[in-house]
């Protein structure tokens, strides 16, 4: 990604400003002095961000910027070597899979706890799974949930849904488990992306989104079981009301 050009920061700062009603010299030595400050460590959209957060004026603050954006840059770091090593588990777990004969293996996870560490057979089941498809090739690495956890869950979407989810942005690092739960129970008879990314739903719309789709879906039901009632009524030679 592009690094934080003069040009483009006094657009981020301008835009800004303008809701503030600032005027223009502000802005402008705003501009020269964040220059300074961020350009080799901060792009456009992550200046954008903060600025939206916190008000354009925090960019002129360096001890600020720096603060945010190392602590930012920290947790992408962990969040990645965390979903290695789970992943990393996942493959010593397959590992052990494959060299027990079944029925050893079968007790191995009945004494998970004992066996792997703590980890209870949920946990190793997971942590399998989710080796299995990053080896696979099937999830992107580049967009890829930091918790191992909430990978998991687009693992158990067929390769259509699991797409869908990429294209609309569902499958991304800072996406939590609750947010995929979530969508994939409101859009399970949808292709739709739905809401917009970081929107939050009503609760109340939620639940009225499950039971129109659920509506839409034993309506169709019936209309097929009526039809069918029809051609069983002309086929037996009833009179039809």
């Amino acid at each position: 990604m592009s690094k934080l050009t003069a040009a483009a920061l006094r657009r981020v700062v301008a835009s800004h400003a303008a809701q503030e009603e600032v005027d223009s010299d502000h802005v402008n030595a705003q501009v020269s002095r964040v220059a300074e400050i961020i350009t080799p460590t901060v792009d456009p959209e992550r200046a954008t961000l903060i600025s939206e957060i916190l008000g354009a004026d925090i960019l002129s603050d360096e001890a600020k910027v720096r603060a945010i954006v190392k602590a930012q840059n920290e947790i992408s770091e962990q969040g990645t070597r965390m979903l290695r090593s789970a992943i990393s588990m996942g493959r010593s777990l397959i590992d052990v899979k494959k060299v027990l004969t079944p029925s050893e293996f079968a007790r191995a996870m009945r004494n998970s706890s004992r066996m792997f560490r703590g980890l209870s057979k949920g946990n190793v089941q997971k942590l399998m799974t989710v080796a299995y498809w990053w080896d696979s090739g099937r999830l992107p690495e580049g967009t890829a949930p930091r918790s191992y956890t909430t990978l998991y869950e687009f693992t158990t979407l067929p390769d259509e849904r699991l797409q869908q989810a990429i294209d609309c942005r569902v499958f991304r690092p800072d996406v939590t488990r609750r947010e995929v739960v979530r969508w994939k129970q409101s859009h399970s008879h949808t292709i739709e992306c739905g809401q917009a990314e970081g929107e939050k739903e009503d609760p109340l719309l939620l639940e009225l989104n499950l039971l129109q789709q659920r509506r839409t879906q034993m309506i169709s039901e019936l209309s097929g079981i009526r039809r069918r009632i029809r051609e069983l009524k002309t086929l037996t030679g009833t009179i039809m009301n």
